[in-house]
């Protein structure tokens, strides 16, 4: 029967069936009949199961193939975020929202070691960090090497007071745990209401106990005098800068804070380089203009 004839006269069609449904019925009566038609029907039933596994994989890499996409996606417009924001923008001006950064006591202040005297802050760090702490969640890491004795006394929270001294004399708005909790104004006014908290500061006694703080806090900015905890990290931070010494492929180096977070201006090397590089380039445009000129007169 053609395709015309069973959309014209689709009782044909019924009939054929019925028929041959019938004649199904009749073999199945016998026992090679009902063998032929058990195994019909367990065939179907494991063909049937074939193709969900088929299409249940299918499925299964589509959604991963889309999954990985995405993640691609989001790690690459974040790059061409990380490219466009400079540091002073992201850690400042909170341009990239509110990040995370864990800086080493070193980085900071002149000297800790000392439990006689005051802890006071490098030049030009204490407004910056005024600022940083208005517009990220800062953590504050500190070495230091404490005896069992002093645990026992509690002398180990002595560090952390008088970091939070050092704070206040510096003006830098100092708030307990929980406190400032809303999203802060826009700066300079979220300086003064949200400011540093006080649980923030965590103390280790060794350099690779500052690797693993960092690896559990997982800042946007960690920035270390030492290279060790840097290099444990860097796989898992955006920016892991070295301060005041020669840095690595992964880990960059600054000599302070305080040039990290600021604008970098073009210095007189690269200008030199830039303007002679101009001047080959001008050079060999006069020169193939000549050329040129002189093979068309030639050719006249």
């Amino acid at each position: 029967m053609s395709l015309l004839e069973i959309i014209m006269r689709p009782e044909t069609l019924i009939a054929n069936l019925t028929s041959m449904l019938q004649r199904a019925l009749k073999t199945s009566v016998s026992p090679l009949g009902r063998t032929f038609l058990l195994s019909t029907i367990i065939g179907g039933c494991f063909l049937y199961l074939i193709y969900t596994k088929v299409q249940r994989v299918k499925l299964e890499r589509h959604q991963r193939n889309r999954r990985r996409r995405h993640q691609e996606s989001k790690r690459l417009a974040a790059a061409a975020k990380r490219k466009v924001l400079t540091p002073e923008e992201r850690y400042l001006k909170g341009k990239a929202g509110t990040l995370k950064v864990l800086l080493a006591a070193e980085v900071i202040f002149e000297d800790t070691a000392d439990d006689k005297k005051d802890i006071s802050f490098r030049e030009g760090v204490s407004a910056k960090l005024n600022t940083m702490c208005a517009i990220c969640d800062v953590f504050i890491v500190v070495k230091q090497e404490e005896t069992k004795e002093q645990v026992a006394l509690g002398e180990a929270t002595g560090i952390n007071r008088r970091i939070l001294s050092a704070f206040k004399k510096a003006g830098i708005t100092v708030s307990k745990e929980g406190e400032a909790a809303e999203p802060p104004p826009p700066p300079p006014a979220a300086a003064a209401a949200r400011g540093f908290q006080k649980h923030r500061i965590v103390v280790c006694s060794t350099s690779s106990g500052k690797g693993h703080i960092a690896r559990h806090i997982l800042p946007h900015l960690y920035m270390d005098v030492e290279l060790e905890p840097l290099k444990m990290v860097c796989p898992f931070i955006q920016d892991t800068i070295l301060i005041g010494a020669k840095g690595s492929d992964k880990v960059k180096a600054f000599p302070s804070l305080v040039d990290f977070l600021t604008p970098i201006s073009m210095n007189k090397s690269d200008t030199k380089a830039q303007n002679k590089k101009h001047r080959i380039t001008s050079v060999r445009q006069r020169t193939k203009k000549i050329v040129t000129m002189v093979s068309e007169s030639n050719k006249e």
